[in-house]
């Protein structure tokens, strides 16, 4: 248009093209890294935007799209992008999936495992690791499962590796000992014999055996090789081992007394009768015993008691305290006769001397049917003389009623026939009295005249005695012959 206000009209053409190829981006801007799931790899998501400027928003496409299974390593991806007008845009980017996690190794929940034996006790456990990549697969352990433990805590060191991960674990076995000791103890009471009041020393075997400890301790109380009280003991014995268990027993020991007394009784008494009918007669039995001091001893008859002459037989036993009998044991006491001293017979009879048996060797010749006066004297042991006339035994007897009445006597033999008292003696006339009297102590001494046989008697041999009564022998002879 021009200043007249002319305007003039002209045409041309003018051509507007879409040469620019879509923009790709990615989000985040940088290739990837992503750590693998599983062995074969990691699900790998990502986002590619293409902006076209007349086309905006446009579709894209990746090789290997969004979602995928990466595998382990490096792998690229080309996203491609076309805009309406058919331009084609690109972008390219490395996805690494890598394996930097180690395996997990869990280590076993393990109870105090009991030893077996000295050397402790043989545990096995399982340890496994797990991971993404390998899987779940055994670890290596040190020591291994399987080996011996000693008592007490080890640490045990377990190791994984995955190829380019490892990893280790540790724990401890626990070998614990709380079994006690096997205790073995008397099965059965011990019966001991006292060997002195305080009782006796018994010696007892125990042993003990145990799966850790060799040698256990043992203890018993009382110990063996003690003095035992007289009765019944518990014993209780103790057995420990290294570790502090222990067991207790307990047995018994019973001591008694079942052996009698020794007894000790005298050898054979003889004493001389202390009177006419015999003698206190006191001995000493003695008796020792283990266990009681002083044992009781009973005599029958007890010492201290009247003998009567003769031998009499004493029995003797011993009783200790526990009330053991000892088998009796004798001896006899002897009680001599009283040994009175005879005097006599004085003038007018004829004694003479005596021959080997006893007997006068003089015999008194008189007339049958007169007096025989008889005058004697008899003294105690103790030198003072009787008087009674009541326990004196005074008489003339033939020589056959005189063997009779002492045959205990020894009597002259020839040829081992009795010979006659008055054989081959010497007669010495006797002037006596006519008239008898009985007996009778006067003016110190015995007295009697004893009649004589009117008829001798043949042979005619008398024999004129005295004695006390207790004597068993006549304690005085005469020897008489008579004529008619």
């Amino acid at each position: 248009t021009d200043a007249s206000g002319n305007t003039g009209t002209n045409t041309f053409t003018v051509t507007v093209t879409d040469t620019t190829a879509p923009e790709l981006t990615l989000s985040p801007p940088n290739d990837i890294q992503q750590e693998a799931t599983g062995p074969d790899g990691a699900v790998v998501t990502f986002t590619v935007n293409a902006d076209d400027t007349v086309s905006g928003t446009v579709p894209v496409t990746c090789a290997p799209p969004s979602g995928s299974v990466f595998p382990l390593g490096t792998t690229t991806v080309t996203c491609t992008a076309t805009d309406a007008a058919g331009n084609p845009g690109s972008i390219s980017f490395v996805v690494t999936v890598v394996d930097s996690i180690a395996p997990v190794i869990t280590p076993p929940t393990l109870s105090p495992v009991e030893a077996t034996g000295p050397n402790g006790a043989v545990v096995s456990f399982t340890v496994e690791a797990n991971d993404a990549v390998a899987g779940n697969f055994p670890a290596t352990c040190t020591p291994a499962s399987g080996s011996t433990f000693p008592v007490g805590s080890t640490p045990v060191s377990c190791t994984a590796s995955d190829g380019p991960n490892g990893t280790s674990v540790a724990f401890i076995v626990q070998v614990v000992d709380t079994t006690a000791p096997s205790l073995t103890v008397p099965s059965s009471t011990i019966v001991a014999e006292a060997t002195s009041s305080a009782g006796a020393v018994v010696f007892y075997s125990t042993s003990a055996s145990d799966l850790v400890t060799a040698s256990p301790t043992i203890v018993c109380q009382p110990p063996s090789g003690s003095t035992f009280a007289l009765g019944t003991t518990t014993v209780s014995c103790t057995a420990t081992d290294g570790a502090g268990n222990s067991t207790t027993r307990t047995f018994s020991v019973r001591v008694q007394d079942t052996t009698a007394p020794v007894l000790t009784v005298p050898g054979a008494i003889t004493v001389p009768a202390t009177s006419p009918t015999g003698a206190n007669v006191t001995f000493a039995a003695t008796a020792t015993d283990a266990v009681t001091a002083s044992p009781t001893i009973t005599c029958t008859p007890p010492s201290g008691s009247a003998f009567l002459v003769g031998t009499t037989t004493v029995s003797c036993t011993a009783r200790d305290a526990a009330g053991n009998t000892s088998a009796a044991r004798t001896f006899t006491v002897t009680v001599q006769p009283f040994a009175y001293t005879y005097n006599g017979f004085y003038s007018p009879v004829n004694m003479g001397n005596r021959d080997t048996f006893g007997f006068p060797t003089v015999v008194n010749g008189m007339n049958a049917g007169r007096t025989l006066p008889l005058k004697f004297e008899i003294f105690n042991p103790n030198g003072s003389e009787l008087t009674s006339t009541t326990m004196i035994d005074v008489r003339i007897l033939t020589e056959v009623a005189f063997r009779s009445a002492f045959p205990n006597l020894t009597y002259p033999t020839q040829n081992g026939t009795n010979t006659s008292l008055c054989a081959g003696k010497n007669v010495v006339p006797l002037n006596s009295a006519d008239k008898s009297s009985a007996l009778k102590f006067s003016s110190g001494q015995y007295n009697v005249g004893l009649k004589t046989d009117t008829r001798p008697t043949v042979p005619n041999c008398y024999v004129a005695f005295a004695r006390v009564s207790t004597d068993a022998k006549p304690g005085i002879t005469a020897l008489v012959t008579l004529s008619p």
